[in-house]
């Protein structure tokens, strides 16, 4: 009797015990805005780097995505939206596909909340 009230037990015991993961963490940029952030010193060679210059298809000159190559096309999509959910937010389908640091995306996302400046 005493085997079968331990087995019950144990077999309750296991039963109760569930493992949930839960879900993963969303990656967000938390960042202080303690300067004003350059256009043409970080933003304009950050995406001259990730966004314009990787080739076919990307944010070139003459791009149906978006033209990165000179302010007025990446001004487009600040003011669209689209740059803070596909770089910042990563919503939809994330941008740049080989991702930029957590330090670079932290500059882009004060440069559009400083309202994107051509400075």
């Amino acid at each position: 009797m005493k085997k079968i009230f331990i087995f019950y037990a144990l077999a309750l015991f296991i039963i109760s015990c569930k493992y949930d993961k839960g879900q993963l963490p969303v990656k967000k940029i938390t960042s202080v805005c303690d300067s004003t952030v350059s256009y043409s010193i970080i933003i304009a060679p950050l995406t001259t780097t990730n966004c314009s210059n990787p080739g076919p298809g990307c944010h070139e000159s003459g791009s149906s995505y978006g033209d990165f190559t000179f302010y007025a096309g990446l001004k487009a999509k600040v003011n669209n939206g689209s740059l803070l959910n596909r770089v910042v937010n990563h919503n939809g389908n994330p941008m740049p596909p080989a991702g930029l640091t957590n330090d670079q995306i932290s500059k882009l996302n004060c440069w559009i909340k400083q309202g994107g400046l051509n400075n």
